[in-house]
């Protein structure tokens, strides 16, 4: 019988080997996704490869106390979306303090010379950075990451409802933006 690669990550972590193979096992299976999901909230690839790291550290260290009353990809992704969330509070009080008139939504990953999107799609994430938090959370989780409901209640720790409403009030926020900028 196939083994879930989730226990197999946790048994690798738990273990606590130099040759860290938990954490190569975990990169394997989400690597890509969680690195994804961090990028969708920071916009920037220096950023997101410094939470990236965070999150790697974090899982390691606290593997051990992770009680299983979720999926792993959830409990890790919750962890992503803290430090993001977190990262994103001290931006924004350093900006503050830096330049009182910086508008620090406009200051984003568009001009990092990686991103490759559109002009559409750099408006929509600049219309999502604009978001409160909540809303964003719920707005990535659903929108880009195409998690239910009940997935991101686990995650944000909110009710379904509550996170329906704020996903509606989130994607009626994103559409006036794109609307005013057409």
């Amino acid at each position: 019988m196939q083994r879930d690669p989730d226990e197999k990550i946790l048994e690798l972590l738990n273990a606590r080997n130099e040759s860290n193979e938990g954490v190569k096992l975990f990169l394997k299976v989400y690597g890509k996704g969680l690195y994804g999901f961090i990028m969708t909230f920071l916009h920037n690839s220096s950023d997101a490869d410094d939470i990236f790291q965070e999150v790697l550290i974090t899982l390691v260290e606290k593997s051990g106390s992770f009680k299983g009353q979720s999926g792993l990809k959830t409990w890790v992704w919750q962890i992503a979306k803290n430090q993001c969330i977190d990262f994103l509070r001290k931006k924004k009080r350093t900006l503050k303090k830096v330049d009182s008139d910086a508008d620090w939504n406009r200051i984003t990953a568009f001009e990092e010379p990686y991103f490759n999107g559109d002009e559409t799609l750099k408006r929509l994430h600049a219309e999502v950075a604009k978001l409160p938090d909540v809303q964003k959370s719920v707005f990535i989780l659903r929108y880009f990451e195409a998690l239910n409901y009940r997935e991101i209640a686990e995650i944000t720790k909110k009710t379904e409802s509550n996170l329906k409403t704020s996903f509606h009030l989130a994607a009626k926020k994103v559409a006036r933006g794109l609307k005013n900028h057409l």
